[in-house]
């Protein structure tokens, strides 16, 4: 089979040409194959930064605003209406973990809130009074659990990861070029006579 092909090789070029345009239009179309390939892998890629950019505002979000409560005693309108408005669509992008833990984030703070409200309104000495003052000591113990003990970062860790793959794409890259240039050092370095 070789020697056939040398044979119809030597004996006359325009078998080469041929040849060649014959390996011409499969070649093109791998070659547009591999394009489109890598734009798609380059949008996946694309795709899963956009969501990690979307993930971690949210968990700024959760952590500042817990940072926030624990600093000042209590939750401040203007906090908890922006920490409501950046932490809005959780469910969609994390895990039902992570989407209750910042749907109780939210609760514990409007329950403290509350229990805020109603204690400007009783007098010292009333015992709902010391039972509204005992909840918001057991929130505000939560919040310092779930910032100290539990840390914000391990419950967000998991969804918080980025794995990229251009490593795996630069060694493919390298392979093809070595393959390349093998197939060029083999058509190029035998000389043909015409």
């Amino acid at each position: 089979m070789k020697f056939v092909l040398f044979e119809i090789i030597n004996s006359n070029p325009k078998n080469l040409v041929d040849i060649f345009s014959a390996l011409l239009t499969p070649a093109i179309a791998i070659f547009v194959a591999l394009i489109a390939w890598f734009q798609w892998r380059t949008h996946k890629e694309q795709v899963k930064n956009e969501l990690f950019d979307r993930r971690f505002a949210m968990f700024e979000a959760v952590n500042l605003f817990i940072k926030t409560l624990c600093g000042y005693g209590k939750v401040l309108d203007h906090e908890y209406e922006e920490y409501l408005s950046k932490t809005k669509g959780a469910i969609f992008i994390f895990n039902d973990k992570i989407s209750n833990f910042i749907k109780e984030v939210g609760e514990k703070a409007n329950q403290h809130k509350c229990n805020d409200d109603l204690l400007k309104a009783r007098q010292s000495g009333d015992q709902t009074r010391e039972d509204l003052i005992q909840r918001n000591a057991e929130i505000f113990k939560w919040y310092e659990d779930a910032l100290l003990t539990t840390t914000i970062e391990e419950i967000f860790k998991k969804d918080l990861k980025l794995r990229s793959k251009i490593k795996l794409h630069i060694q493919f890259l390298k392979q093809t070029r070595r393959a390349g240039a093998a197939i060029k050092r083999f058509i190029f370095s035998k000389s043909y006579s015409w």
